[in-house]
């Protein structure tokens, strides 16, 4: 009977140690989403705000950026450079909706939908647009999330822009 009642306490103390490591595990994955979701933020001010260093500094040192109708960019110069062109060429805002994050371990993706008014800073045409975004996130060596790769596509073809 004493040797029954040993097991019994041990398995019921095995299950409450499983139940606090699943409790803790969700906790850190709902700080992770939190803190995707405020880099995505930063993201959506760093577009609108035509920032490209601030947009580039969301990227890991060998992110991808594929976006709509160009070739993919690798690596932080290449992002940079190809946002300083874009800015160049369009003044964006851009309103995220639909935001879904799933974060497991070091890696994490999140999609969203978002509204997007582009103009034409030489004179083109301003469209708006929607836009869909799937971005996959690494967890960086210090804890922080970084964009790794970014898919970007849209409802129509990009506006326009006059010579």
């Amino acid at each position: 009977m004493k040797h029954h009642h040993l097991t019994t306490t041990l398995i019921l103390l095995a299950l409450l140690l499983a139940q606090c490591s699943v409790a803790a595990a969700a906790a850190a994955n709902a700080d992770d989403v939190a803190a995707i979701r405020t880099l995505l933020g930063q993201h959506s001010a760093a577009l609108t705000a035509g920032d490209p260093a601030g947009l580039t500094a969301l990227f890991a040192d060998n992110g991808v950026m594929m976006p709509p109708q160009r070739g993919a960019m690798t690596g932080k110069e290449s992002i940079r450079w190809g946002l300083k062109i874009a800015f160049g060429l369009f003044a964006a805002k851009i309103n995220s909706e639909n935001v879904q994050v799933e974060a497991a371990g070091d890696l994490a993706y999140a999609r969203r939908t978002s509204t997007m008014t582009l103009t034409a800073k030489t004179g083109g045409e301003q469209m708006e647009l929607v836009a869909n975004w799937l971005d996959i996130l690494k967890r960086q060596p210090d804890g922080s999330w970084k964009i790794y790769l970014e898919i970007v596509n849209s409802d129509r073809p990009l506006p326009a822009v006059s010579e």
